[in-house]
């Protein structure tokens, strides 16, 4: 089935690039796979604290170290997608404004929501996907770094609008059964 061997060793398969650029990570969008060198974007639940008198991003984490909420991996194709209709979509959603004692100098990069210390957002980094020299499984890595001041941020509105808009799951455990990003905690 796989063809004549040729004098490299490698039958016609072998030589089929897309094989070669299939990775183990599919988009949670689309359900697609992301192959290696494609566009795409990691999806972190964090919150922003003050460090050193800069603003950083912490993972959300459990007291046992494992994440909150499992980075979420989207092709760009889906993510840009999603993006987009939210930015249009802007004037016809309800966002909630809250205010803090001592607000931190984030907004959400869609509706202008401050993100307040310790509260819950989203980070959107872009990149690819790339092989580590290391382990040899997939990795992303960010086409740039950004500062946080530059990054793409979402409020848990604003997330809550692309899950309703798209049907999509992000995260809604912790909406649901754990009662994390409801206000309750975090």
């Amino acid at each position: 089935m796989g063809g004549i061997v040729g004098s490299d060793g490698l039958t016609d398969d072998d030589r089929d690039e897309s094989k070669w650029l299939q990775s183990d990570k599919d988009c949670e969008g689309c359900g697609e796979n992301i192959q290696y060198a494609d566009e795409c974007v990691l999806l972190r639940l964090v919150y922003p604290a003050p460090y050193n008198g800069e603003v950083t991003l912490l993972d959300a984490l459990e007291e046992d170290g494992s994440y909150t909420a499992e980075p979420l991996l989207f092709c760009y194709e889906c993510w840009d997608g999603y993006a987009e209709d939210l930015r249009t979509n802007l004037n016809d959603m309800f966002v909630t404004k809250k205010t803090s004692a001592s607000p931190s100098p984030l907004r959400c990069s869609f509706c202008s929501k401050p993100l307040n210390w310790g509260d819950y957002c989203c980070y959107a980094a872009y990149g690819e996907l790339g092989v580590s020299p290391r382990t040899q499984e997939a990795t992303f890595t960010p086409s740039k770094y950004e500062s946080v001041e530059h990054a793409e941020l979402l409020c848990l509105d604003c997330l809550a609008w692309i899950n309703e808009e798209h049907d999509e799951n992000i995260w809604t455990h912790l909406w649901v059964e754990e009662g994390v990003l409801d206000g309750s905690e975090g």
